[in-house]
């Protein structure tokens, strides 16, 4: 997932409303709705962001679970960081292909854009940076953006 996956040579020439459309038919052929039924949350970007840094550099045992929408992705090989805004901030979420399997991250690589509502599940650590994130055990596509 780069930081503009979704005009890539797969897809020359068409608009970014017909690629969006386009993986949403490919999601769907997989068997995998573009627009599931809803999971729970147990936690808002500012819960998360305080707990995180609560806890200082220690991950911690508890899994919590977010949605949000992604206004940022980036790839780094065999991880993925993507930044989802929900009504009361944004929050880092770090997805590493051994945490939720090769296939998962192809998928989040292939299928997920900056729009798309996710949501997401594991614990919370502080980056080398400081940044709060969500390590990303497991992840569900919750709406793809057509526009």
């Amino acid at each position: 997932m780069s930081d503009n996956n979704i005009l890539d040579l797969n897809h020359a020439g068409l608009t970014e409303a017909q690629v969006r459309r386009q993986k949403a038919q490919e999601l769907e052929a997989l068997g995998i709705s573009p627009w599931p039924a809803y999971k729970s949350v147990n936690a808002t970007s500012i819960e998360l962001r305080e707990k995180a840094l609560l806890q200082g550099q220690i991950e911690s045992t508890q899994n919590y679970a977010f949605s949000g929408r992604v206004i940022a992705s980036r790839e780094h090989g065999k991880s993925a960081f993507l930044v989802l805004q929900d009504r009361k901030g944004s929050v880092q979420t770090y997805f590493k292909q051994d945490a939720v399997g090769q296939e998962s991250f192809e998928h989040c690589l292939k299928f997920v854009d900056v729009g798309d509502i996710v949501w997401v599940s594991g614990p919370l650590f502080l980056t080398k940076t400081g940044e709060p994130t969500l390590k990303v055990l497991e992840w569900q596509l919750s709406s793809k953006c057509l526009n």
